[in-house]
């Protein structure tokens, strides 16, 4: 495990490259598999624009894409690279123009004006969030999202299971988190949700 800090003071606690590409992309299958969704908020009206906040390769920006096939999808991550791996991949003739990305840090204000977004979307943060920063976050993806819309921020705890192994597993990643001073996952189940509602959302889905 390679520790990868970038120019916006993020620690990013994996190497970076194909192989962390191809683990996003695992995550992503991983998640959808699990869930049988890409988005849990109640989306009844088509939203028009879309921002996933700390992106990746845009995986989630481009399958969020065929089912809002009329919504404009931004998203920003600090990584252009495996984001024009994917759009070549994706698209044989470049990024269709309902697409924007932005090299940007979730840590930063983000680059984009108050209330412009329907729906704000992250989706596991927290191994590179150091943990005073999350309000900051929260706040920001509140401040981008219009009266009315959704801000999804999706993090997940470890399993529980039996196994020495894996409880092996889980302490090392715990301890690489205390060390970073990030959550490795978030460890109290209604963390989120304290989030979001302190940021004045009226509601909060857990």
């Amino acid at each position: 495990m390679v520790r990868h800090r970038e120019r916006s003071g993020r620690i990013y606690a994996l190497s970076k490259g194909k192989t962390e590409q191809n683990r996003l992309a695992g995550q992503h299958w991983l998640f959808f598999a699990a869930t049988g969704a890409n988005y849990f908020a109640p989306l009844s009206r088509g939203p028009r624009t879309i921002l996933d906040v700390g992106c990746g390769p845009g995986i989630w920006m481009f399958e969020i894409a065929r089912r809002f096939k009329q919504a404009r999808i931004y998203g920003f991550d600090t990584d252009k690279a495996s984001f024009e791996r994917q759009v070549t991949r994706h698209f044989k003739s470049g990024l269709p123009h309902r697409f924007n990305f932005e090299v940007a840090s979730a840590l930063a204000p983000f680059p984009y004006e108050d209330k412009q977004f329907d729906f704000t979307h992250s989706r596991c943060l927290s191994p590179f969030v150091p943990i005073g920063r999350w309000p900051q976050i929260i706040d920001q993806m509140v401040r981008v999202t219009q009266p009315g819309g959704y801000v999804e921020s999706v993090e997940t705890l470890f399993p529980v299971s039996e196994s020495s192994r894996y409880r092996f597993f889980v302490e090392a990643g715990l301890a690489l988190a205390s060390k970073l001073n990030v959550y490795m996952a978030l460890r109290e189940p209604h963390q989120q949700a304290n989030f979001l509602q302190a940021a004045g959302l009226e509601k909060a889905f857990e």
